[in-house]
């Protein structure tokens, strides 16, 4: 169904680098959130808190946009991933 909602964006796609680009953003947001509650960073009064999950929200969806931009079909994708996981993961002792 995500997917479905996503073809109507392909025609944001005027550059495939936007996708990578939006991506990078999204886990920069997520990095210094992070580094601002765990890390050494000390946050400025002015920045708001965001909240992490949103964050990764954020990152997965332009995950899927990235993909959908270029025809991947994630379902198979991930079970590619998880076998390699799931294969490697029952060889360790």
């Amino acid at each position: 169904m995500l997917m479905n909602g996503l073809s109507n964006l392909k025609h944001l796609t005027g550059h495939r680098f936007l996708f990578l680009r939006e991506l990078q953003k999204k886990i920069g947001e997520l990095a210094s959130e992070l580094n601002d509650r765990y890390g050494g960073r000390v946050k400025k009064p002015t920045d708001d808190t965001k909240d992490i999950g949103v964050e990764v929200g954020d990152i997965i969806f332009a995950l899927v946009c990235l993909a959908n931009s270029q025809n991947i079909d994630l379902d198979e994708a991930w079970k590619q991933v998880m076998n390699k996981c799931w294969g490697r993961d029952n060889e360790r002792k």
